[in-house]
């Protein structure tokens, strides 16, 4: 890795900072030398989906996994292929992608000036599908739980992307124990640090899983993956200490940039600047939006360093005089 990459300061992929615990890594390298990488992994990651079932209050019959939320995406979008998915935009790209790729119709409701589901639009496509993200990428903000229930109470399926979930508090999987409609979106890629092992999972009611899974293959997860994720659960307390340190430095940026900025419950904050040029040039990356928000930029929250560093270059890109 040159010495110039080493400098840049990456806030573009709304990574955690952190990497894990040592001691996480330690342990998991004494679990992966006995592995026997000549035998295939666990069927179905039984054992995994049982230990994520238990955070929830649920079993292993409400939990489906897969290579990162992408992947997972793409089993949803299989089981809802001959439905229509609507969704409210702008909003995470590659439900788009995986829609067009599967042939699958997708319509996309503009959402309203302060980037709330416009839920009289969506409700009038009654016999489709509904994709929520909240906390929604890039702009930060949730979808409160009346608005998911009034989707569900359509009887039609509704998924919620809850890749941010950690970083906003109380999210809807308890909603599975009352709507059979309703699938969970969570990830390990996030505030577990794991974007490099790709492990991503679902959560829904037993008898909607069970026709999922029997759409599914048989080891999805690495060995390696499997291991991985089942031994970081055992370490949700040190995970959540990094979740508050986010929490924290994100309320912290806000309260700085208020002014050219929207409030969020992630670890990003969508800035209303077209900045994106001035950052890289002044070793910052961020994420470049496209239409409608091309005039703006999703800021990743950073170490308390790096984000000293992106509020500066914002304040000295709204004011270069007095800075």
């Amino acid at each position: 890795m040159s010495d110039t990459y080493k400098k840049i300061i990456r806030l573009d992929k709304n990574e955690i900072p952190f990497n894990v615990p040592e001691s996480f890594r330690i342990k998991l390298t004494e679990v992966v030398s006995g592995l026997e990488m000549n035998r295939y992994p666990e069927d179905y990651s039984e054992s995994l989906r049982e230990k994520i079932g238990k955070i929830y209050g649920l079993g292993a019959d409400n939990i489906i996994v897969g290579n990162g939320s992408d992947q997972v995406i793409t089993f949803l979008f299989d089981f809802l292929r001959n439905t229509e998915i609507v969704t409210s935009t702008p909003t995470f790209s590659m439900y788009k992608f995986f829609a067009e790729k599967k042939g699958i119709r997708f319509s996309e409701i503009p959402m309203t000036r302060m980037f709330e589901p416009d839920i009289d639009k969506l409700l009038k496509f009654s016999n489709s599908s509904y994709i929520v993200c909240s906390p929604n990428n890039p702009t930060g903000n949730t979808t409160d739980r009346d608005t998911v229930k009034s989707l569900l109470e359509t009887g039609n399926t509704v998924i919620v992307d809850e890749a941010y979930g950690e970083f906003a508090g109380n999210g809807c999987a308890d909603l599975v124990r009352d709507y059979d409609n309703l699938i969970v979106m969570r990830t390990f890629s996030k505030a577990f640090g794991l974007a490099g092992l790709r492990i991503g999972y679902a959560i829904s009611s037993s008898e909607t899983m069970e026709k999922i899974q029997k759409t599914l293959p048989p080891f999805i997860l690495s060995s390696i993956s499997h291991v991985a994720a089942t031994i970081l659960l055992d370490y949700r307390h040190e995970i959540m200490k990094n979740v508050e340190y986010i929490i924290r430095e994100r309320e912290r940026i806000y309260r700085e940039i208020s002014d050219f900025s929207f409030p969020s419950k992630a670890n990003f904050i969508l800035v209303n600047l077209d900045v994106f040029q001035f950052l890289k040039d002044n070793g910052i990356l961020v994420r470049k939006l496209g239409d409608p928000l091309s005039r703006m930029v999703r800021v990743t929250v950073g170490l308390e360093h790096e984000n000293d560093a992106l509020i500066n270059a914002l304040k000295m890109f709204r004011d270069p005089i007095r800075h």
